[in-house]
């Protein structure tokens, strides 16, 4: 296939015209690669389009920014299930060189239509490992299920993880169709930077200057944030006057939930849980340790970029987290709530790893440049 096309956008000649489809750009791990991703690619010479299957999100703008063109499925008359049909359209329009999918969702859409545009590669984009055995919500178990009978419907299958990997081949899905493009760090954004940190604390905890481990999720079930409060339990026996500080988007009803569970455990005053903050570099610069308790991950963007700011980690070995830490963090099997409290007064009791220790093996490790790198040569080869 000919990648060298002219753009109807920039009237100049381009290497290749990318489509990406996801559910949204809301702030979320996987969004924040596409864009890392699609800034990188269009600095090579791609033009970038990413379709927003449920509409507009709050990391829009940012995408737009990088200089990727934005598209939505909206329509007065048509019912939300229908919309995706404005797919085809677009496709037909727009004739990408590949259309490249991000989740289940989005993934398993993009192959039922595909019989529209058969003459144009398709890529899925695998971002999690064993996530589907364990989501509750119907819906994204329906898409989970439905995009392990599609596997034969795609081109390549580029996973973030080698434990998404080897889930998918557990599926049934052929080796061969499927490649590991770990993500990558941007070094721009996430470095050490006591300045923010110290803003973070004034903001959120009333320029607090003990010690604070944090937690930064969105609330989610696989997340663990009942581990960590009860991980709080067993800290603030050492540490009373600590901090124990999540940040993520969360319904009210989950907030009460975890306000319920802190009050139990005899914590609620050394508990505060933030709303999403916009700049998650501040947080990860203003805690002193941060901890995963996650269930199932398949390459948890937070740790890399917890260790790029300096941060160290505790956390659960889910995913390729061990791989992505090395010798410098300490991970636990799932539970082992004592073992990661171990470890955690440890680090609040000695300046070991060294915030610059650990912010060069992040981004010499974990390069956005390679990300971008590893996913042309794949792309180029289709």
């Amino acid at each position: 296939m000919d990648y060298h096309v002219k753009s109807s956008l920039y009237l100049v000649e381009i290497i290749m015209r990318l489509l990406f489809v996801i559910g949204s750009l809301n702030r979320g791990g996987a969004e924040n690669q596409l864009i890392l991703l699609g800034g990188g690619l269009i600095d090579l010479g791609y033009e970038v389009h990413v379709v927003a299957l449920t509409g507009k999100g709050s990391l829009d703008g940012k995408a737009i920014e990088k200089g990727i063109t934005v598209h939505y499925l909206d329509s007065k008359v048509l019912p939300k299930i229908l919309r995706v049909t404005k797919l085809v359209g677009l496709i037909r329009n727009l004739r990408p060189s590949v259309v490249h999918s991000y989740m289940p969702g989005a993934n398993a859409i993009v192959s039922l239509l595909r019989v529209f545009f058969r003459d144009v590669p398709v890529v899925w984009g695998i971002r999690a490992s064993t996530y589907g055995q364990f989501k509750i919500n119907k819906k994204e178990k329906f898409f989970w299920w439905l995009q392990e009978k599609l596997f034969s419907k795609v081109d390549l299958i580029i996973c973030n993880s080698n434990a998404g990997k080897d889930y998918i081949i557990s599926k049934g899905c052929r080796h061969d169709l499927i490649r590991v493009v770990a993500n990558g760090v941007d070094s721009s954004k996430f470095f050490p930077e006591e300045k923010l940190g110290l803003r973070f604390r004034d903001e959120n905890l009333e320029g607090f200057q003990g010690k604070v481990v944090g937690m930064l999720s969105r609330f989610d079930l696989l997340k663990g944030h009942e581990d960590f409060l009860h991980l709080a339990a067993l800290l603030s026996e050492i540490f009373p006057s600590a901090r124990y500080v999540i940040v993520g988007s969360h319904s009210n009803k989950n907030k009460e939930m975890l306000i319920n569970l802190s009050n139990k455990l005899g914590i609620a005053k050394s508990v505060v849980i933030l709303d999403d903050i916009e700049n998650p570099v501040a947080v990860l610069n203003g805690v002193d340790v941060l901890v995963s308790t996650s269930r199932s991950e398949g390459f948890p963007n937070v740790i890399l970029e917890a260790m790029a700011c300096g941060t160290p980690v505790v956390a659960t070995d889910v995913g390729d987290t061990k791989d992505i830490t090395g010798d410098l963090c300490p991970v636990f099997q799932v539970g082992n709530l004592q073992g990661m409290s171990n470890s955690i007064v440890e680090i609040l009791n000695s300046n070991f790893p060294s915030e610059l220790e650990l912010s060069s093996y992040a981004i010499n490790r974990f390069p956005a440049k390679k990300l971008v790198a590893d996913t042309d040569i794949l792309l180029r080869k289709l």
